[in-house]
């Protein structure tokens, strides 16, 4: 798992996510948005999961907290099919804003 940051501004701070979120990174991919976030607390979050192959319960369990702490302020964009079926079947099409690829 790698992350890059695409745009740091007022509007919105977007992180590219390639690679694989799984149970064995989870933990570094919460600290690594965690400590990004810090820097830009005003602007939306924006995961942009266009390099994303694969993401793990474990991986969901930190979408999950991001959800919980943005709310209306957090996007996930550039989903792949593959992944997202997966938001689709753990529900999370419902509950943040989802654009496929």
């Amino acid at each position: 798992m790698q992350i890059d940051v695409l745009k740091n501004d007022e509007e919105a701070l977007t992180l590219a996510i390639s690679g694989e979120v799984t149970s064995s990174n989870a933990a570094e991919f919460r600290s690594e948005v965690i400590r990004l976030r810090e820097q830009n607390q005003t602007a939306e979050l924006v995961l942009d999961f266009g390099e994303l192959i694969y993401i793990s319960s474990a991986g969901l369990r930190v979408i999950m907290h991001f959800l919980k702490k943005e709310k209306s302020r957090f996007h996930i964009v550039n989903v792949s099919d593959e992944i997202y079926d997966i938001l689709k079947v753990t529900g999370f099409t419902g509950k943040v804003d989802i654009s496929q690829m």
